[in-house]
């Protein structure tokens, strides 16, 4: 894998005792056991597929020149005026 580096870890105990017993079951190195952990981490990441948010855009005018001045609620009801008659 190249040059390697040292580090500490601060891993809960109950992680760090199971990470060594599966190490030593598979007589694999706690060495060898984060790094194939870091990597399926890692790899898993990659593959998520982003979430691109759907244009939902109408078309209009924008905001009437009045609307700057309205506050969050004010706007809402404004918005949502039509749909309640």
């Amino acid at each position: 894998m190249g040059t390697h580096m040292k580090t500490t870890l601060d891993i809960a105990d109950l992680l760090f005792n199971d990470a060594k017993k599966t190490a030593q079951h598979h007589g694999i190195s706690m060495r060898a056991l984060m790094e194939r952990g870091l990597q399926l981490a890692i790899a898993e990441r990659e593959r998520r597929p982003t979430y691109e948010l759907p244009d939902r855009s109408v078309a209009g005018q924008g905001l009437q020149p009045d609307a700057g001045k309205l506050s969050w609620d004010e706007l809402r009801d404004l918005s949502y005026a039509e749909q309640a008659r």
